[in-house]
């Protein structure tokens, strides 16, 4: 999960800036020949995706703050 900005030699903001994104996942990363250079596949990460891997996380610092396995 990570912030990601995607930009280009165009924009919007004439700056190339296309869009910002707060929690994305990648989801494919290949050599694209036809491009000349690589094409990645990203996707936003669902509210309720991260809310579970949070609580996910907290119960895994937990166990491990308190010496227990899961």
């Amino acid at each position: 999960m990570a912030h990601v900005t995607i930009t280009g030699p165009e924009g919007a903001d004439g700056a190339g800036l296309l869009g910002e994104h707060e929690h994305m996942e990648l989801i494919r990363c290949q050599k694209d020949d036809a491009l000349g250079g690589w094409a990645f596949v990203l996707r936003d990460i669902p509210a309720e995706k991260l809310e579970k891997l949070k609580t996910r996380g907290d119960i895994e610092y937990l166990a491990m703050m308190m010496d227990v396995d899961l």
